[in-house]
């Protein structure tokens, strides 16, 4: 498995209980500028403008850690009250 996110997220999909045997090493995560090839837009997290548009993955759990990345760097605030 990838992380305890990741574990706990397929345990719950997949109606499983799978448990760790041991510690895994978490890659850090990074903003990117550009797609396909193209060079960098931004060099700097303050040059992406207001209303930019950021993708993210699309799996629940590195789309957490993601959008987690993106409100560290002041790009979003999350609303974590969970309402």
């Amino acid at each position: 498995f990838q992380h305890y996110n990741f574990l706990n997220n397929w345990n719950k999909e997949n109606g499983k209980d799978l448990v760790a045997i041991a510690d895994t090493y978490i890659s850090p995560i990074r903003l990117y500028s550009g797609k396909n090839g193209e060079e960098n837009k931004y060099t700097k997290v303050e040059e992406i403008p207001d209303n930019g548009e950021i993708a993210v993955p699309n799996d629940a759990t590195n789309e957490s850690r993601a959008l987690y990345l993106l409100q560290s760097a002041g790009l979003i605030k999350l609303d974590v009250s969970g309402t």
